[in-house]
């Protein structure tokens, strides 16, 4: 179990222990290739295999904002934990998981919003596009190996993620900084917030029958499609 705040990892590690399993709790700032490399070690010494890694640690930033009114240091933050932190986890983890023989797999948690585009979210959309395109390509070069890929794909969850900007520095902090909120129309068919332990038995499910995708809302689908149809008129192929 791993968390920038430690307090959090050692609350799951100790909920795990007292169902009989064993944990290690590490703090651990996933933005950081050092940190993650250490925690990549502390694994392997512990456990000696690493069957299954979860790169899911996330930020967003609040009040949703327009690109025009968003700082690259904005966007720096989001990326450097939602995309970054995803490439250093596979990175410390995938050379030894390379090493071992049988069930393997790697989870990477994406986001709704990289499959509907959200007016305002545009850093974490960003940052959760760039995952989705990672994790398709990291499937194709793993599949010799054995070693399987899942990307999640959470619409609104209730976890922390919605406060991540206590995280952050205080100077970069936007409730000091004045950012304007992003007016814009009203989201057709928006989806309900659903509690983070209904998303876990989803986790569960696709990591045992080793499913590419994981999808926590039905609501992205139609603009999914619509998406998907629209490559095929701009490639000249109509309903392809």
């Amino acid at each position: 179990m791993a968390d920038i705040e430690l307090d959090v990892a050692a609350a799951v590690r100790d909920e795990i222990a007292g169902r009989g399993g064993k944990a290690l709790a590490i703090r651990v700032d996933v933005s950081k290739q050092d940190e993650v490399r250490a925690m990549a070690d502390r694994a392997f010494e512990q456990f000696g295999t690493v069957e299954i890694l979860v790169n899911n640690a996330g930020v967003t930033l609040r009040p949703f904002r327009a690109l025009s009114e968003s700082s690259i240091s904005d966007f720096e933050w989001v990326m450097a934990c939602n995309f970054w932190g995803v490439l250093y986890g596979i990175h410390a983890f995938l050379p030894r998981m390379l090493e071992q023989r049988g069930y393997r797999q790697i989870l990477n948690t994406s986001s709704t919003s990289s499959l509907t585009g959200l007016g305002g979210h545009t850093a974490y959309t960003a940052s959760k596009g760039a995952v989705d395109g990672l994790s398709r390509s990291l499937t194709a070069e793993l599949r010799p190996s054995g070693i399987g890929v899942t990307t999640l794909f959470p619409g609104p969850v209730d976890t922390r993620i919605w406060s991540s900007e206590r995280l952050r520095a205080d100077p970069e902090k936007s409730d000091g900084r004045d950012v304007p909120a992003y007016v814009g129309p009203e989201r057709p068919n928006k989806p309900t917030k659903i509690a983070a332990d209904q998303v876990g038995p989803m986790v569960v499910e696709a990591l045992k029958k080793r499913a590419p995708y994981v999808l926590t809302h039905g609501e992205p689908m139609p603009a999914t499609v619509a998406y998907l149809d629209s490559l095929g008129v701009y490639a000249g192929v109509p309903g392809a």
